[in-house]
């Protein structure tokens, strides 16, 4: 740590001992292991492969929910006499000053840890994962070349799988494609956005930003405009997110130099500032602010999707949905105790795809039946409103009970 030892207090922990229980509360400061060993696990989410870590020296834990100021994803054991770093979200700013590499350490696990969960994500909703690789632009073209009013999406994919793939064998049928749609909606394609000066671009409602399997070098800043992230799979789209300004996407493509695993689409008109990938490690060390900004942006993130993970593990499709809308709340920060209403930022086939319901009777006939019988919803301009908070947070507290019951009686059994 190059001799910040005198602003960065040290703490020691024994052996055994768990300073960090998952769902606390979060503290304002986190841990980088100086000398030791620590297990961090979590119980809630237990599907895939990183339930468990054993972190060591250079190591950090409690970063995610500092950073997000949301209670604790992980547990942490101390399974050897430990000394640590304690940062508090204060000094942040310091520590990067003065330390740029750990910034970008953190920003990589960051980058592995969205790309691990999204994947999660993305089987939960459709019961199946396609690794990113370019040569699957094609099949996105395809795909939105079978929907009404894509040809912009699907212009977007032939061209993408065209430039990344030269000498693909579908290139002669990609470019026949593209020649077709050129030629019906010439005059209505939008497939370059406006660039402004300083690094600045705008995009219009519906277009896309970046593609899932392309390769990018860019990030990108919210401006103005919401920003859809999106994944395709056996001819069905999840809705991962909803970006407002302020946030960041587009990292992990800089950070892993891998192909984007997910597409981002404008919601209406966005302008959006982009970094390169050349550019990011000096603007992180020159302007440690905006490193604090992006990892505290990709915390938020992480915490989300991980809750959004364990929304898609409930069976039962009403408790899922009710439990989607206390996520979208909580992602607002609402103070739901204080009552009044509340328009979410998803319409109805946003919300199936958001729960990963189908359009069937467990999906969109249980979405009718909550909008239909709950007096406290309804819709308002195409989204979906909640008009009394205060009977929302009684039904999520009877559905958190039943959720408890249900993981009681689940580990009793394991």
């Amino acid at each position: 740590m190059n001799g910040q030892e005198n602003k960065f207090k040290i703490v020691r922990f024994q052996k055994g001992s768990f300073p960090i229980i998952e769902n606390q509360s979060t503290d304002d400061y986190f841990f980088i292991i100086k000398q030791g060993q620590v297990r961090q696990f979590t119980n809630k989410l237990v599907i895939g492969a990183q339930n468990e870590l054993i972190l060591k020296e250079g190591d950090f834990f409690g970063v995610i929910s500092c950073m997000a100021k949301r209670p604790r994803l992980h547990s942490i054991e101390m399974l050897e006499d430990t000394l640590a770093i304690m940062v508090r979200r204060e000094d942040f700013n310091y520590l990067i000053e003065k330390n740029a590499p750990i910034a970008m350490k953190i920003l990589r696990y960051f980058s592995k840890q969205l790309r691990y969960f999204n994947a999660i994500l993305t089987e939960l909703s459709l019961k199946s994962y396609t690794a990113e690789d370019p040569i699957h632009l094609f099949d996105l073209g395809e795909y939105y070349s079978s929907l009404k009013m894509q040809f912009n999406h699907a212009a977007y994919a032939f061209i993408q799988y065209v430039k990344h793939n030269p000498e693909g064998k579908y290139v002669p049928i990609a470019k026949s494609k593209l020649s077709k749609i050129v030629a019906s909606y010439k005059d209505k394609l939008r497939l370059e956005p406006r660039r402004e000066e300083n690094y600045y671009y705008i995009y219009q409602d519906s277009q896309i930003i970046f593609l899932e399997h392309e390769l990018g070098n860019m990030l990108y800043i919210i401006q103005e405009g919401e920003v859809k992230i999106t994944k395709v799979e056996q001819q069905q789209e999840v809705l991962l997110n909803i970006l407002k300004p302020g946030d960041i996407f587009g990292e992990m493509a800089i950070l892993e130099n891998k192909p984007r695993n997910a597409t981002a689409v404008a919601s209406g008109t966005v302008k959006v500032m982009a970094v390169s990938r050349e550019n990011f490690p000096a603007i992180v060390a020159a302007h440690p602010q905006i490193a604090t900004k992006i990892i505290t942006l990709l915390s938020e993130r992480i915490w989300f999707i991980h809750r959004h993970i364990m929304n898609m593990l409930i069976a039962d499709p009403e408790t899922r949905l009710y439990d989607a809308f206390n996520i979208l709340i909580l992602k607002g920060r609402v103070n739901i105790a204080q009552g009044g209403s509340y328009v979410f930022d998803v319409g109805f086939d946003d919300m199936l795809k958001f729960t990963g319901l189908e359009k069937n009777a467990n999906g969109s006939g249980t979405l009718r039946n909550i909008l239909d019988t709950d007096k406290s919803f309804g819709m308002k301009d195409g989204k979906i409103v909640c008009r009394d908070l205060k009977k929302l947070e009684q039904k999520m507290n009877i559905i958190r009970r039943n959720l408890e019951v249900m993981n009681k009686s689940k580990n009793s059994l394991l």
